[in-house]
C-alpha cells in the first residue's frame, strides 16, 4: 500500500521518539530488535502508506484484505480511520517504528448528504451532525452542499462532534450510516444530535446516553427527520491483555488521570509522560500509547492533540503528507501527476527533485516519495520535494 493522511510529520517522528520510553517501560513482550511476538494493536487515522502508516508504526499490510464493519473490503485510502491487528513490532527501524498487520477493520462516522458548510467556521453539517473540518481533510474532491458522502474521523461523544480526516464522494447507496449518542427519546422518536429518528419499533438498546450505529432510509420524512432502517449498540473493541496499544481519539468521559476513556479504551494515565499540555479532561483529542493490563490500557505515553474547547478542529495549518506510490501517469503541461494507490493527485510545480532526480524521469511506474501539504480543498497533494523510493 501507498499513500498518506492529515497527520504532520513532526507529530509521526515524536511518536517514533516517544515509542523508545514506552519499550524500555513495558520490559520484555518485543525486543529492540523486533524478536518477539507481543500483538500489537492500533485505533486512528492513516497517516501514510508504503505499508499502512497509523500513529507513527509503519505496518506491513502485505496479504490483508482491509474490511468495514460489515466485513465487506475497502481500499484504503489517506485519512480512514482504522483499527489494526497486529505483531512483531520493531522499533530499531528508522525513521519509523515498523510491525506487521494481521487484520485491518475501517470505521466511517457518517453517510449523508452535506446541509450546510461554513467556511469561516470551518464546519459542515451532515446529518443533523457539526463536522470539523480543520485542519484540511483528505478527500477525493472539493466537498459541496448537497454532495452524498461518507465521513471517516474522530467522533466527540461528549460534545458530539465530529472531526473529519477524510471525505469521499459516494452514491448509489441504498441506506445513509449515524454514529452517535442519543440525546432524547420519545414514543416513535429519538434524536441523535440535531437529527431527529422516527421508527416503528423501538430498537434493542435504545436509551438516553446510548451510542448507537444507524441505518437510515436515503429519503428524509421532514428537514432534519430520517426513518430508521436499523440499529446496533456501538461497542468497542478492547485489545487483550499484554497487547502493545496505540489509539488516536477524543476522551468520551474522565473521572481522574487514572481513568479516562478514549473509544471505549479505559486508559489509565497517571503514570505516563504528558506532552502537548498537563491537563486531560473529556473532549480532548489524544493519542495514548502503553500495555493492556487487566482490561486497562496502563499508558506511558499520553500526547494532546487538540484542547476542550478546540470545537473538534486540530488547527489550520496545511496537513502535511508523505506519501510512497508508483506512478499512473503524469501531465508535463500542468505538472502534476496521479499516484497509483488511490488515484492521488500531486502537483509537483514546486517540488524540490532530490538526489538527482529530474522531470523527464516521472514517468508511469517510477516508485516515488512525496513530502508536501494538502490543497485548500484536501483533494491534491503540493508536493514540497520528491525523490525515488529507495
Amino acid at each position: 500500500m501507498n499513500l498518506l493522511h492529515p497527520f504532520p510529520l513532526r507529530r509521526a517522528l515524536a511518536a517514533a521518539l516517544g515509542s523508545l520510553a514506552l519499550l524500555v517501560a513495558c520490559g520484555g513482550g518485543v525486543s529492540e530488535q523486533g524478536t518477539g511476538t507481543q500483538p500489537v494493536y492500533a485505533s486512528g487515522p492513516i497517516s501514510g502508506f508504503g505499508s499502512v502508516i497509523v500513529n507513527g508504526v509503519r505496518y506491513d499490510d502485505t496479504g490483508v484484505t482491509a474490511k468495514d464493519d460489515s466485513g465487506a473490503r475497502v481500499d484504503l485510502l489517506l485519512g480512514m480511520v482504522v483499527q489494526i491487528d497486529g505483531e512483531n513490532l520493531d522499533r530499531s527501524t528508522t525513521p519509523l517504528p515498523t510491525a506487521t498487520a494481521k487484520a485491518i477493520t475501517v470505521v466511517s462516522e457518517l453517510l449523508g448528504r452535506v446541509d450546510a458548510r461554513d467556511d469561516v467556521a470551518g464546519t459542515l453539517t451532515i446529518l443533523g451532525q457539526t463536522v470539523s473540518i480543520l485542519p484540511t481533510p483528505a478527500t477525493d474532491r472539493a466537498v459541496a452542499v448537497g454532495d452524498l458522502v461518507e465521513v471517516y474521523g474522530l467522533y466527540d461523544v461528549a460534545n458530539q462532534r465530529y472531526t473529519a480526516t477524510r471525505i469521499q464522494h459516494r452514491s448509489g447507496v441504498s441506506a445513509l450510516r449515524l454514529h452517535g449518542k442519543v440525546g432524547s427519546v420519545g414514543s416513535n422518536s429519538f434524536t441523535v444530535g440535531g437529527a431527529t429518528i422516527r421508527f416503528t419499533t423501538a430498537p434493542d438498546g435504545l436509551a438516553v446516553g446510548a451510542v448507537l450505529r444507524l441505518k437510515l432510509a436515503t429519503t428524509p420524512v421532514a428537514a432534519n427527520t430520517w426513518t430508521l432502517v436499523s440499529a446496533q449498540t456501538s461497542t468497542a473493541k478492547v485489545p487483550a491483555d499484554d497487547t502493545e496499544v496505540e489509539v488516536e481519539g477524543v476522551i468520551s468521559s474522565y473521572t481522574s488521570l487514572s481513568s479516562l476513556v478514549v473509544q471505549g479504551i479505559t486508559i489509565d494515565a497517571s503514570g505516563a509522560r504528558l506532552e502537548g499540555g498537563t491537563t486531560l479532561t473529556a473532549g480532548m483529542t489524544i493519542e495514548a500509547e502503553g500495555v493492556m493490563q487487566g482490561g486497562v490500557l496502563r499508558a506511558t505515553k499520553v500526547e494532546i492533540k487538540q484542547d476542550e474547547d478546540g470545537g473538534g478542529g486540530g488547527g489550520t495549518e496545511p496537513t502535511e503528507v508523505e506519501i510512497t506510490s508508483a506512478i499512473a501517469s503524469v501531465n508535463t503541461a500542468s505538472k502534476t501527476l496521479v499516484l497509483s494507490k488511490g488515484a492521488q493527485k500531486v502537483d509537483y510545480s514546486t517540488a524540490r527533485l532530490k538526489e538527482g532526480l529530474l522531470e523527464s524521469q516521472l514517468v508511469a511506474g517510477l516508485r516515488i516519495e512525496v513530502k508536501g501539504v494538502l490543497s485548500s480543498d484536501g483533494s491534491t497533494v503540493l508536493a514540497s520535494e520528491i525523490k525515488v523510493d529507495d
